[in-house]
């Protein structure tokens, strides 16, 4: 992945193609100590977020957005406390455990030719998940030397429980996969009223940084896109063509049709 200043102290870690991060993930230096926003699918992309983040200072927390592997597997690289909604902690027993023994089960050929083949030669078969030490409903104020950090959730839209950090003196917001950039999202795990509804109260927090959980850092116009693709996809049947025909994920479209009419 490729650290990316946002502000002083503030860094997103971006998943670049065809890498093993695949998520996105940041971090945020509290006053000489860092708190740390999701942790990639790999052990590997985790140890190097933690690097870079306790650079400046130890990272003394991991807050994770929600179950999905992409943003939860590298918290094994962390011996911090990890923070999720309560919700959030009970998908990741009910599911995360699940879909982690699925791709242990998986042989190991069928891997080969994919960005994983090594990883799930020398990091999956020890791999254990990390869970919530600590969890909260709505809102959680992190309080540290120099900046307040919050991770608020508004409910489940791309998942049944997402949570975002706000930070709201610099207007900088870790949306996690609520916003995605230059790619399809995956909506087959969520909702997509509960979803629009939620994209309306961040862009009401006024952001002007937006660290999505795919993609590059953008502006409040990302949010608006992810609207449009909602609305879209709402309205759509199957068969009809893909409108976002220049997205990654090329074959999201069609899955997503697929996951709400069905």
């Amino acid at each position: 992945m490729r650290i990316e200043p946002v502000a002083d102290g503030i860094s997103a870690s971006i998943a670049e193609r065809g890498d093993t991060a695949v998520g996105n993930a940041g971090f945020v230096d509290v006053g000489s100590e860092t708190l740390v926003f999701d942790t990639h699918v790999t052990l590997g992309a985790g140890r190097a977020l933690r690097a870079a983040a306790e650079q400046r200072g130890p990272a003394v927390l991991v807050v994770l957005s929600h179950w999905h592997g992409d943003h939860v597997y590298g918290a094994a690289a962390f011996d911090a406390p990890v923070v999720a909604t309560e919700r959030t902690a009970a998908l990741m027993r009910e599911r995360t455990e699940a879909r982690l023994a699925q791709m242990k089960a998986t042989p190991l050929e069928e891997y080969a030719g994919t960005p994983f083949e090594e990883v799930a030669r020398t990091e999956l078969p020890s791999l254990e998940l990390r869970h919530p030490t600590d969890t909260f409903r709505s809102e959680r104020t992190f309080v540290g030397e120099s900046r307040t950090v919050q991770a608020i959730t508004y409910g489940g839209g791309h998942t049944l429980s997402d949570a975002f950090l706000w930070l709201g003196e610099e207007q900088i917001l870790f949306a996690a996969d609520l916003v995605v950039v230059d790619s399809h999202p995956w909506v087959g795990d969520g909702d997509i009223e509960a979803w629009r509804g939620i994209l309306d109260r961040l862009a009401q927090l006024g952001p002007k940084t937006i660290v999505p959980g795919h993609g590059a850092v953008a502006g409040p116009e990302a949010i608006d896109f992810m609207l449009r693709y909602l609305d879209a996809l709402a309205g759509a049947k199957p068969g009809d063509a893909n409108p976002f025909p220049d997205l990654a994920f090329a074959e999201g479209w069609e899955r997503n049709v697929a996951s709400v009419t069905s």
